[in-house]
């Protein structure tokens, strides 16, 4: 079975959040033999934000050069957790599906709404490459002006929102997908391919630095104290930041700090987050701003 793993980043903003994750996705092509490319840069647009956009011309890509395959395609914050993840094997029953796709988990009756920032396309299915074709079209229909004015991303006319409407309008393509579980592909505690997302850390610099020592971990490369004691303060001044609008005293910061520590990341940030939200100086901010 063909593999491509693929990624991509722009120049300014997501390069060095790149460089740390990719590390983890050579290492699996590596390790199991698939192919890896990667591209930094715009393929069309002006604005950093939408290199996201490559995506879909690096999928018509492999397509134009006759690879028939599965290509796998990973965000800048997304990385492989586990490096001996039997995905040819994962795949071996799937071959009769157009792409293996994962939900956002906000409208469960409507699994098609996907989260495009990890997304399995069978290339040498025809309603695979029909997807990616259908899919760069929407982009390519979007004329210069519209690309040159909108220079921040748009919620709702970006490529996963057109990717989603694909799925939704044509039941032929919906029907082809296999939906996965967030548990095993595309979030913060998923066995496979794990994605650092905006909402858990929202500062650039902050995220790039937690996705360096989590992949220095995956790698085997981290210190005796692990991710969690590292993120504890990081994780807990950025909570701070999110919901309160302040960084936190030096009591809070040591005592959240290592409860992260304690706890682990994934439980640790949890209970920290719902702790912050239910304390009276939040919900005070809350009512001033109702």
């Amino acid at each position: 079975m063909s593999i491509i793993l693929f990624q991509t980043a722009d120049p300014v903003r997501y390069r060095e959040m790149l460089e740390a994750t990719s590390r983890t996705a050579i290492e699996f092509c590596r390790r199991h033999g698939h192919g890896y490319e990667s591209y930094v840069g715009i393929k069309r647009g002006v604005h950093p934000w939408q290199a996201t956009f490559n995506r879909m011309f690096q999928y018509q890509e492999l397509v134009a050069r006759g690879f028939r395959g599965w290509g796998l395609y990973l965000d800048a914050d997304a990385y492989v957790h586990d490096l001996d993840f039997n995905l040819a094997g994962y795949l071996a029953d799937k071959l009769d599906r157009a792409a293996v796709l994962v939900p956002s988990g906000d409208t469960p009756d409507m699994p098609w709404n996907i989260n495009a920032g990890v997304t399995l396309v069978n290339l040498g299915h025809p309603l695979g490459r029909d997807l990616v074709a259908r899919w760069l079209a929407l982009y390519q229909a979007k004329s210069d002006g519209w690309i040159a004015g909108t220079a921040q991303w748009p919620e709702d006319d970006n490529d996963q929102y057109m990717l989603f409407s694909l799925l939704r309008d044509h039941v032929e393509l919906r029907e082809a997908v296999h939906y996965e579980s967030r548990d095993l592909i595309n979030s913060d505690h998923a066995r496979f391919i794990r994605q650092k997302l905006r909402a858990y850390l929202p500062d650039q610099a902050e995220r790039t630095r937690a996705l360096k020592l989590i992949t220095d971990e995956v790698l085997g490369g981290s210190t005796s104290e692990g991710p969690a004691a590292q993120l504890g303060p990081l994780v807990a001044t950025a909570t701070y930041r999110a919901l309160l609008h302040r960084d936190p005293d030096s009591e809070g910061l040591a005592g959240f700090s290592a409860h992260v520590r304690a706890r682990g990341l994934e439980r640790g940030i949890e209970e920290m987050i719902a702790a912050i939200a239910d304390s009276p100086e939040y919900r005070a901010l809350r009512e001033r701003r109702a």
